[in-house]
């Protein structure tokens, strides 16, 4: 029964995924067809000459696109969402030239809420750009029904030639919508309490704690139930033990706990140790979490968030809520008796069954950030991530906002351009203060 219903679905995804290619393709005026999309191009021709394309520099994503921006005044700021500017980033300005010509961007600043940045483009010899001006628009968002416009950046260049509309969707929601945040923020199970403990970084082959079967990457927490402070106590007990003394030492590993009875070899535990620390054992890592993505694992011991220590699970989160959905945290960790630091990016990466399967039929994946907005305007256009911080429009080219996240195979959020206005204003204003 589950093997025909496992063909069933990717039988259905295969079926989704070549309707979505004929529309893609069709001269039929299906959503998304190149007739409708034509039919549209004049309407956006003036916002597709202020949208450019955004490319890494250096890193993974050297040379490739990561995101659209929207040009907002004549000397060169620049909107775009700030989660998937992962490094540095160019203005490619010329897509279809062999020569691509790449402008550097500097970023001004950020608004986490909206998860917008604001950048620079550094236009040469005092070269002014096109620009789609942020004043004097409608608070009132667009009507369910409504149709929408994505717009590419003109292929040609900057400069007044008609570009096109990259793909055409519908207000999916009335009014405005705040998403809460969704997926996990580290995707973590840690014991309720911190433990202390002493990291053992190494085990002689035969030696006592080999036979106890003690390994490298145990914390030693107790000697005959009596938990240990130092490192310091631990050896001058062992000090004045007698040289085949018995006792029983509680470890944790892989987050659960043991007692190993111990007999010294000659008043040898051969072990090495490292100082004593606290900090929350990770006993759980949930599949597709942020935590799993960085690389965390059982029995890491969580001794830091951004490098203030932690040693209750309320300063863990109390420490994650000065944080967004998208934004890099790193955790300082101690793994088989060593200090480790990774980072993760916290929240949006979900972990269901059914959201990879939408992924499959959608084509692509989800953004880095898709939930944690206090105002959206929700609609069902299809686009990748690396499509986010792109200009929409309406019918007849009045900008409503920029694509902030795909949030589901049909569901696209874009930050309104009243939002937007205000959002670039408060930018300006912080960084005029400094």
């Amino acid at each position: 029964m589950l093997k025909d219903l496992t063909k069933f679905l990717f039988a259905f995804a295969a079926a989704g995924l070549a309707v979505q290619a004929s529309a893609q393709t069709s001269d039929g005026l299906v959503k998304n067809s190149s007739a409708l999309r034509e039919a549209f191009a004049s309407a956006a021709a003036n916002t597709s000459a202020a949208t450019v394309s955004l490319v890494g520099v250096g890193g993974e994503a050297d040379g490739e696109q990561v995101a659209l921006g929207l040009l907002v005044s004549d000397d060169g700021l620049l909107v775009t969402k700030a989660s998937e500017l992962n490094g540095l980033v160019a203005a490619d300005l010329f897509p279809k030239d062999n020569d691509r010509g790449f402008l550097a961007l500097d970023l001004i600043g950020t608004d986490a809420e909206f998860d917008i940045a604001l950048l620079q483009l550094a236009a040469p010899n005092g070269l002014r750009v096109p620009f789609v001006p942020l004043g004097n628009l409608a608070d009132a968002p667009p009507a369910a029904g409504t149709w929408l416009v994505s717009v590419e950046p003109d292929p040609d260049g900057l400069g007044p030639d008609v570009g096109g509309a990259l793909a055409i969707g519908n207000v999916s929601v009335g009014k405005l919508r705040e998403i809460e945040r969704e997926g996990l923020r580290l995707g973590i199970g840690t014991r309720a309490q911190a433990i202390d403990g002493l990291p053992v970084r190494s085990v002689r082959r035969g030696g006592a704690a080999w036979q106890a079967g003690i390994r490298p990457g145990d914390l030693i927490i107790a000697r005959d139930n009596v938990d240990i402070e130092s490192r310091q106590q631990f050896v001058n007990e062992l000090r004045l033990d007698r040289p085949s003394a018995v006792f029983n030492l509680t470890i944790v590993r892989d987050g659960e706990a043991a007692v190993r009875p111990v007999r010294l070899q000659r008043g040898q535990l051969g072990v090495t140790i490292t100082d004593a620390v606290r900090g929350l054992d990770v006993n759980r890592v949930f599949a597709l979490s942020p935590a799993q993505e960085a690389g965390v694992k059982v029995g890491d011991l969580v001794t830091t968030v951004e490098g203030t220590p932690i040693t209750q699970i309320q300063e863990l989160n109390a420490k994650l809520d000065n944080f967004r959905a998208g934004d890099r945290v790193k955790l300082g960790l101690i793994r088989d008796g060593l200090p480790v630091d990774v980072e993760v990016r916290l929240g949006g990466i979900r972990a269901s069954q059914q959201a990879r399967f939408q992924n499959f039929i959608g084509g692509s994946t989800f953004s880095r950030r898709s939930s944690d907005f206090p105002a959206v305007i929700q609609h069902d256009t299809v686009l990748p991530p690396n499509r986010m911080g792109g200009p929409v429009i309406n019918a007849r080219g009045d900008l409503l906002g920029i694509n902030i996240a795909r949030a589901g195979r049909v569901k696209t959020y874009a930050v309104p351009a009243s939002e937007l206005a205000e959002i670039v204003e408060k930018i300006r204003g912080e960084q005029g203060s400094d």
